[in-house]
């Protein structure tokens, strides 16, 4: 796991609990699930836009079977959620109005 990612996911398990919030970035106000990448991989040293879409447009494809902690995971077609990758088919995300930042499986959230 490269240096960056490290601190990424570091970033987003230290707002585990962090309440869901509709365009938000931040852990005094919440995140929702393209707030938190973004400003996880920002500690991380990556800057990344704020919308899942758009950060699935900024970023390359890769296979399953190549997926390393810290990768950013997408939902839906169209692009409607992302999660921070961690390894063993688990995401860290900002899932939905009333939920928190939390670690879910990436097989109970939908297609991606």
């Amino acid at each position: 796991v490269s240096g960056g990612a490290s601190a990424a996911m570091a970033a987003a398990q230290s707002v585990m609990g962090t309440p869901y919030k509709w365009a938000g970035s931040s852990p005094s106000t919440g995140f929702d699930c393209s707030g938190l990448t973004m400003w996880a991989w920002a500690r991380g040293g990556r800057s990344l836009p704020h919308s899942s879409s758009a950060q699935y447009a900024a970023t390359q494809r890769i296979s399953l079977d190549q997926l390393q902690p810290g990768d950013l995971v997408f939902f839906n077609n169209p692009i409607s959620h992302v999660g921070l990758y961690i390894g063993g088919g688990m995401m860290i995300h900002s899932p939905h109005t009333g939920d928190v930042v939390k670690i879910s499986s990436m097989a109970s959230h939908g297609s991606y």
